[in-house]
């Protein structure tokens, strides 16, 4: 399994969203400059997300963009089926006139392994993710005494 680049992008910004900002509106600039992300491939990733239902946003000076329900209702699976469409593609027929036996046991693999993987990122929450960032962020503070 292969992630994009874009929803690498895409998880890491919705953390930053809600941990560095949670509660507040933020633009699509702060976010670029929090993370270093193009703002322009920003504004594509953030276009999916809200068209997913992921994230709001409002327009104007006072605007930006915020989680549009609990980071602990939102999963990994959402962000992910938003984001990556070659995720949900469906194994093709491989091997089928020669050989429908071998090519209906590929098949069945591979729709297991679909189902494990989504699964599983149907069990991991956007809270989850921010927690364990901020044991990372925590864990890398240093402590200085003279």
């Amino acid at each position: 399994m292969r992630i994009s680049a874009k929803c690498r992008y895409g998880i890491a910004a919705l953390i930053a969203l809600e941990s560095y900002h949670k509660d507040t509106l933020t633009s699509i600039i702060k976010i670029s400059e929090d993370l270093l992300i193009s703002k322009i491939y920003l504004e594509q990733v953030f276009g999916k997300l809200k068209h997913a239902g992921i994230i709001l946003s409002v327009k104007g000076s006072a605007g930006g963009y915020k989680l549009a329900r609990s980071a602990e209702e939102i999963s990994l699976a959402d962000i992910v089926n938003a984001l990556d469409d070659s995720i949900n593609e469906h194994s093709y027929e491989t091997v089928r006139e020669r050989a429908p036996d071998i090519d209906a046991v590929i098949n069945e693999s591979f729709m297991s392994l679909d189902k494990t993987i989504q699964k599983t990122l149907t069990e991991i929450s956007l809270e989850s993710l921010i927690e364990k960032a901020n044991e990372k962020k925590s864990d890398q503070a240093y402590m200085f005494y003279i």
